[in-house]
């Protein structure tokens, strides 16, 4: 017969998601990314929640582009080269500063799409978006980075307007900008709720802003995105209370009922042993079941 120390439980504020992949944000919480840590590789593996993917149509942000988008880059460098791709960029003049990217040609990667996907932990009224475009290789061709977004999965997508349209001045000929040039969008609203539970996916697409011409194209790739989730920040729950067991815990098992916590979107109740220090068990309720059975002891 084992002996039984404790069963824990925690309020759980993390909503599960279907995606598996996207980053789970709260009320009030800060998310930031700037890349610095995907390494050098060509083939580098972008963070949890971004995915990237290109088309060779002009401005196109579609469904099939985001569900078939994938988690690495294909090149990476400073500007130097004129090969297209999807890129890891690096500073030319800070090895550690890394942003992401593309580089057209005149037949490939016309448009490129940067996605992040987010889950909201709970009611998010609105957020407030920062983040820097960059330019690695300038040309004579502008392009630009604008910001869209989607509350469907990626079925339609929104135009975020002006405010988060970012372009850089064009140059003669073409050259690696050193250091990286930096058109930076600071703070700017985005009035898009979310509840519980819910997801909005940012798409940052990269074409040019007219026309169809896409040869002489800018190197440009975005850093240093912060998002600000509105709401208020719910405090850290403790283990809900007048805690209640039945049942014969050391021959068969025993269920466990709970007072409902406020604001918790769940609950995990994890049977520790003797020691406190092993699982034995682990069981997952929604946040309108406050009882938990564990059996087979």
């Amino acid at each position: 017969m084992k002996r039984l120390r404790s069963v824990l439980f925690i309020a759980a504020l993390a909503a599960n998601t279907s995606n598996g992949f996207a980053e789970t944000i709260a009320p009030g919480a800060t998310y930031s990314q700037n890349f610095n840590a995907i390494g050098s590789s060509d083939t580098a593996t972008l963070p949890n929640g971004w995915t990237i993917n290109s088309s060779t149509s002009v401005r196109s942000v579609t469904e099939a582009l985001y569900t078939g988008a994938g988690s690495a880059t294909t090149k990476a460098g400073t500007g130097s080269s004129n090969t297209g791709g999807i890129y890891n960029f690096v500073d030319a003049a800070n090895s550690s500063d890394r942003g992401i990217g593309f580089l057209a040609t005149g037949s490939t990667y016309k448009t490129g799409n940067i996605y992040l996907t987010l889950t909201a932990s709970g009611a998010i009224p609105d957020f407030t978006i920062s983040y820097d475009v960059k330019c690695y290789r300038n040309n004579t061709n502008q392009f630009q980075f604008q910001l869209y977004y989607s509350t469907d999965g990626g079925v339609t997508w929104t135009n975020a307007g002006a405010s988060f349209c970012s372009t850089y001045v064009v140059a003669s000929s073409a050259a690696v900008v050193n250091p990286a040039g930096v058109t930076s969008v600071s703070s700017q609203a985005l009035n898009v709720s979310r509840s519980s539970g819910q997801t909005i996916i940012l798409c940052w697409s990269y074409s040019v802003p007219s026309g169809s011409t896409t040869s002489n194209a800018q190197g440009l790739g975005i850093d240093n995105v912060i998002i600000v989730a509105g709401g208020t920040a719910i405090a850290a729950l403790s283990a809900p209370d007048n805690l209640v067991t039945s049942g014969d815990v050391g021959m068969t098992g025993f269920t466990v009922t709970w007072d409902a916590v406020t604001g918790a979107a769940g609950y995990t109740a994890t049977l520790l042993d003797s020691t406190g220090a092993n699982t034995l068990d682990t069981t997952s309720c929604s946040s309108s079941e406050t009882t938990a059975t564990f059996t087979g002891l």
